[in-house]
């Protein structure tokens, strides 16, 4: 397991971007278009005017999310979701050591790998030695399965890398996902009380079906198993399959401008919520300098939804 820098930023690093791609996925083809080749969050986001006062880090966490598919001699991937998460909770703190300890992060996860930043986030909240969740800002969801999904169903759809081949999941993987599983209902619990911090969220849900290996074509996961239902989330959609919801094709791209507009907007929460503090108790006040330890307790202030 391995974190990929995808983008170094300026000289200046103001923010980290984390990418977490779904199974079947890859550290960098996940986020590549196609039919342009722009990785959006290297070639685009720099560029945006929604982020424009921003120097992004990029990194991309690689995970082995494969299947097993006939005649492919890539083995499958055996991890479990908690196994994962430690690896990039491990990596990031790698990437991180020696950098500003209050450098905002951002997670972008895709289907499966928003169930990694979940237990992340989680496992950073247990332990002492790990601040990854007091920098974390906002994670924005593409289609995570809330509740978990039926396995069959991912094993069913196309995607970039097997298309419509048939393949099969781990056994692992599976236990994990499947709706209603131990694990996605003890990752809503614990991820409740991390949202009720303050973490802003952005969750889109797919809305064009994705074909099947079977015949015919399915939505991979519902709206409504997108939803968190917590107030600090916002939810959205895009015009998209499942496995396209991570490209953009260039900066008019309609999934490219609804990425950067949230991000910004997460980026806007974070650094106005920390002008009103300096302007309300002034920026050396004891209290105001215990509160931007832990940026999430401005969400108390009313008004920064």
């Amino acid at each position: 397991m391995v974190m990929n820098l995808v983008y170094p930023g300026d000289s200046l690093v103001t923010v980290d971007l984390v990418l977490v791609h779904d199974l079947s996925g890859d550290v960098t083809a996940s986020w590549e278009s196609p039919t342009s080749n722009v990785v959006w969050p290297k070639h685009l986001l720099p560029l945006s005017q929604e982020v424009r006062q921003e120097s992004f880090r990029v990194l991309s966490f690689e995970y082995n999310g494969n299947t097993a598919v006939a005649g492919n001699a890539a083995p499958a991937g055996g991890n479990t979701v908690d196994e994962n998460a430690s690896d990039l909770l491990s990596e990031l703190g790698s990437q991180r050591r020696g950098q500003p300890a209050d450098r905002p992060i951002i997670f972008v996860a895709h289907g499966y790998g928003g169930l990694i930043v979940k237990a992340t986030l989680s496992r950073s909240r247990e332990l002492a030695t790990s601040n990854i969740n007091q920098a974390a800002i906002g994670v924005v969801f593409l289609a995570t399965p809330y509740n978990g999904s039926h396995i069959g169903n991912w094993q069913d759809v196309e995607t970039p890398s097997t298309g419509l081949a048939p393949k099969t999941y781990s056994a692992q993987i599976a236990a994990d996902l499947n709706l209603g599983s131990s694990t996605v209902s003890r990752l809503a619990r614990e991820f409740t009380n991390i949202a009720n911090d303050g973490l802003q969220i952005v969750s889109f849900a797919e809305s064009l079906p994705s074909r099947c290996i079977s015949g015919g074509t399915k939505f991979l996961v519902s709206a409504t198993n997108t939803r968190i239902n917590h107030f600090n989330e916002t939810t959205r959609s895009f015009a998209a399959k499942h496995y396209d919801m991570t490209f953009a094709d260039n900066m008019n791209d309609p999934r490219f401008l609804s990425l950067a507009g949230e991000i910004g907007r997460i980026l806007k929460t974070y650094r106005d919520a920390h002008q009103l503090l300096s302007s309300t108790k002034g920026i050396n006040d004891p209290e105001a300098l215990r509160e931007r330890e832990n940026w999430k307790v401005l969400r108390s202030y009313q008004g920064y939804k």
